[in-house]
């Protein structure tokens, strides 16, 4: 037995809502009417009769009525509020372009690690972010007070959320920025005031605030200053043949999306992903499956090779996983790392 099902269609009723679709009604008033119209021409004659030399400023009056009424249902161009629009307008793109080097280029996160008085790596949305602090250079590892900076920045804010104020990124992909805790302390600030590093002049010649600090403790002679000679780290790094500053590369990050596609009773895997780091990175990796009766299958994934922004930059790759037809479950893993 079968069965007949009919659909009617209900005819909509203007300005009423069925499903997702709307029907406004409509606007009355959304074009000048003829008695608008001829009202417009015969003020035109009988200004021009009458008012002799008058006649433009009668016409001109009598246009801009008969546009708004032409006009009137819409909100952008009735002539009392369009002014409003404006200024409304022009305020919003002067406060959007005011906040965004202040705020888009700041977030909060977390200090997971110290790795020596000038970096640190804070967990920012769920990852790992190093951080260089702006502004400042503490001493080496090798050098005197290089330990006691490590643990001055460790008590500060080792465990503890921040605020992070983005200048600039440097050529290993790290943050540079000046961090602040919830107590607002400024920990770029506090460690030249302690004696703890140098003002580092040549990436913040501008800063006047670090540039007093160091003058006044090293007339102070607190910290590292209580030495007579000092070595600046870039000083001793040069020396020692490293790089300034002496770090190493961060390693590659790679976000990545499976989407799994089923044909014809075969299964394909898809990667979409970004890899992002600095310099050359490589991204390879690894595929098995597990088959019917217990056995095991295992393939290599192609080597992809990047060359990345010094600055730190990003690319994307994909990767196509076709699995045996007998393939019960699968399993996949990347491995990104740098080149140089």
């Amino acid at each position: 037995m079968s069965s007949l099902i009919t659909l009617v269609r209900r005819p909509s009723v203007s300005g009423q809502s069925f499903g997702a679709r709307q029907t406004p009604a409509p606007i009355e008033s959304a074009r000048p009417t003829e008695d608008v119209c001829r009202g417009a021409q015969a003020c035109d004659k009988s200004a021009g009769a009458s008012l002799g030399a008058q006649p433009y400023c009668c016409l001109r009056t009598k246009a801009r009525h008969v546009l708004s009424e032409g006009v009137r249902g819409n909100f952008f161009f009735r002539k009392k509020e369009f002014p409003w629009f404006s200024f409304i307008l022009c305020f919003m793109l002067f406060v959007a372009l005011w906040c965004d080097p202040v705020f888009a280029q700041s977030f909060s996160g977390k200090v997971v690690g110290v790795a020596d008085g000038d970096t640190i790596v804070v967990m920012h949305k769920g990852r790992r972010q190093m951080l260089r602090l702006h502004g400042i250079d503490c001493p080496e590892a090798g050098q005197a007070f290089g330990k006691r900076a490590t643990d001055f920045t460790a008590i500060t804010v080792f465990s503890r959320e921040v605020t992070v104020e983005k200048r600039d990124v440097d050529r290993y992909g790290r943050t540079v920025g000046v961090v602040t805790t919830k107590d607002g302390r400024n920990l770029n600030r506090e460690l030249v005031e302690a004696g703890m590093c140098w003002w580092y002049e040549k990436y913040a010649p501008d800063d006047a605030e670090l540039a007093a600090a160091e003058s006044k403790v090293k007339a102070n002679k607190l910290g590292l200053w209580a030495d007579p000679n000092p070595v600046p780290p870039w000083e001793f790094r040069k020396e020692n043949g490293k790089e300034d500053p002496e770090f190493e590369r961060p390693d590659p990050k790679v976000h990545w999306i499976e989407t799994l596609i089923e044909s014809g009773g075969r299964k394909q895997i898809k990667i979409e992903g970004t890899v992002g780091g600095s310099g050359r990175v490589s991204i390879g990796g690894v595929w098995m499956c597990w088959l019917s009766g217990g056995r095991q299958q295992t393939e290599k994934l192609s080597t992809k090779k990047f060359s990345l922004s010094e600055r730190g930059g990003t690319h994307d790759f994909s990767y196509t996983i076709t699995l045996p037809l007998e393939a019960v479950s699968w399993e996949w893993k990347l491995d990104a790392k740098n080149e140089n």
